[in-house]
């Protein structure tokens, strides 16, 4: 309903949290989810998330 509500669809959508839970929950979703870890990793896979 969210993503209907911004006018995006799921593979458009990264999602980052430092809960394993939310970040497998996006992934059931269809959403793009990157599991916090540290700061170098997560912002590595945005850069990854960015250029596809």
């Amino acid at each position: 309903m969210a993503l209907e509500r911004m006018g995006a669809s799921a593979e458009d959508v990264l999602f980052i949290d430092d809960n394993e839970a939310p970040a497998r929950g996006a992934e059931s979703c269809g959403i793009h989810a990157v599991l916090h870890r540290d700061n170098a990793t997560t912002i590595a896979a945005i850069e990854r998330f960015l250029a596809s």
